[in-house]
């Protein structure tokens, strides 16, 4: 079963059974085709962890796993595109490679701030694929939710949250697609990790 602790510092103590994270419709949403999903409200005084199952990943001869998900931040009310998480919020991934034992800034796998802010921008919220390679043996990830004053007001959204096998074929994410024209089009999306032996392949049809 996932957990629930509170404590300011990572490494530090965590204490409790229950804080503030919770189950909500995403994005704020009835009729969200994502259903309900893993929620926070960021204001206030926050230090909310919510920590995943053991997870096996294996010896380190592999297979190779990846960590997949969907975050999504948007205003406590409204539907203003967010543009700043304020400076006193963020939500930290982690990884403990011994059990969730202990906690350290060393394997920190993604921070959401200001200078990452996963907003409406992206439909159905940002899509994050995580690499873990590096990483072997019984695990568990955390979700780690900090505010300090009531400076901005907003929900955060985790959802679609999987660990898996990393697939022989990769994903193509973050696709996007301008200067348009009737005989061209430039194409982009996020960079792949580890980098594609053979490159990456692609086709072109006309319906």
């Amino acid at each position: 079963c996932w957990e629930e602790r509170t404590g300011a510092t990572i490494g530090g103590p965590l204490i409790g059974t229950t804080n503030l994270w919770d189950d909500q419709n995403y994005n704020n949403s009835t009729t969200s085709p994502n259903g309900t999903a893993l929620f926070v409200e960021l204001y206030g005084t926050r230090n909310e962890w919510m920590i995943s199952p053991p997870i096996d990943l294996g010896s380190a001869s592999g297979p190779n796993y990846r960590l997949k998900y969907n975050a999504l931040i948007i205003p406590w009310t409204g539907s203003a595109l967010v543009t700043s998480m304020s400076e006193d919020k963020s939500v930290t991934v982690l990884i403990s490679t011994d059990n969730g034992a202990t906690w350290s800034e060393s394997n920190i796998l993604k921070v959401y701030n200001n200078q990452n802010i996963p907003n409406s921008n992206y439909n159905g919220g940002l899509p994050e694929v995580i690499n873990l390679q590096n990483y072997s043996g019984v695990v568990r990830f955390a979700f780690l939710a900090k505010s300090a004053t009531t400076i901005g007001d907003f929900r955060f959204y985790i959802d679609n949250f999987v660990v898996e096998p990393i697939p022989d074929c990769a994903e193509i994410t973050g696709v996007t697609v301008s200067d348009l024209t009737k005989n061209s089009a430039k194409i982009s999306f996020t960079e792949l990790y580890p980098v594609p032996v053979n490159g990456v392949h692609y086709e072109v049809r006309t319906s």
